[in-house]
């Protein structure tokens, strides 16, 4: 019996060690989108030609604080237009989307986390699914009321599928 006991307390021990793990990674990978330098813009980075890693990575942070903004904006307007049911679905759905965006960017960018490049991939990956995120929004506002609306509304509530996907990534975390 006793042996069965610590069997069960070194597995327990060893899940919870992983998930703390797991946990201090995505720490450290989102304390290093802190340290991008959008406060204090330097007077010469043209980001249209950025000449070194770090104007690439002051730019790629300026591109997702863009799109951030303005996935915030439509967020929003989209909250307005729901049913008091469907505000709160949407709000449940929107945080598993940022923890299942958050995860797949930190997942795409692992093999450049000991690069220098890493930051400026990790900020790419958040502003490209940022912007298809906003997209999906900017659609279900276009149609709303049209015939179109449900198609709209399949791609704003595949939260199931986010779910899912969800489930799936912190399953191979946990492995």
């Amino acid at each position: 019996m006793l042996k069965n006991i610590s069997k069960l307390d070194s597995h327990r021990i060893s899940v919870v060690r992983k998930q703390i793990i797991s946990v201090i990674l995505i720490a450290i990978g989102l304390l290093s989108l802190l340290s991008t330098p959008s406060l204090a813009a330097p007077e010469n980075i043209n980001c249209s030609k950025p000449t070194s890693e770090v104007e690439l990575k002051y730019c790629a942070g300026l591109s997702y604080e863009a799109a951030d903004k303005r996935l915030n904006e439509i967020y929003q307007q989209v909250l307005l237009t729901l049913s008091p049911d469907k505000k709160n679905q949407l709000i449940e759905i929107q945080q598993t989307w940022i923890k299942l965006r958050d995860g797949s960017c930190e997942f795409e960018t692992y093999l450049y986390r000991t690069s220098t490049g890493y930051g400026t991939a990790l900020l790419q990956c958040l502003e490209r699914l940022t912007r298809r995120r906003t997209a999906a929004l900017e659609e279900y506002l276009s149609f709303r009321g049209g015939q179109n609306l449900p198609k709209t509304l399949n791609l704003l509530t595949k939260g199931d599928n986010i779910k899912k996907q969800q489930t799936l990534f912190n399953e191979s975390k946990g492995s």
